[in-house]
């Protein structure tokens, strides 16, 4: 029997639109930290700022964040001619975190020790 690599991608789909991501590349780790950094610093400057403001750099650094993420142009393939609201851009991220979450899981789960012992 030949050695077969395994398709390790999360394969993320919003509206059909698809892309995929590896749980274990260090580049896209990296980029999710980064964005993660950002948003703590964002978060902090925008405190004083009107609502209106916040809404908006929150809503331009999400979007370019999801870019960074997933490649330059993913904003305009999910959304397409459909308006950019803050709510769904929160979503989009849970989205992204929790399938990340799952397919790192998945691929842990499958070396476990514990597999072992079935």
């Amino acid at each position: 029997m030949a050695f077969k690599f395994r398709d390790n991608a999360v394969n993320l789909d919003f509206d059909g639109k698809e892309f995929t991501l590896d749980p274990f590349d260090n580049d896209t780790l990296t980029k999710i930290e980064e964005v993660g950094i950002k948003a703590s610093e964002i978060s902090e400057s925008l405190k004083d700022k009107p609502a209106k403001e916040q809404l908006t750099e929150m809503m331009d650094f999400m979007c370019e964040s999801i870019d960074s993420i997933l490649g330059k142009g993913a904003i305009k393939d999910i959304f397409g001619k459909r308006k950019i609201r803050f709510c769904d851009l929160l979503d989009i991220f849970s989205y992204i975190a929790d399938e990340m979450k799952k397919g790192r899981d998945t691929i842990v789960d499958r070396y476990s020790p514990e597999r072992l012992k079935k």
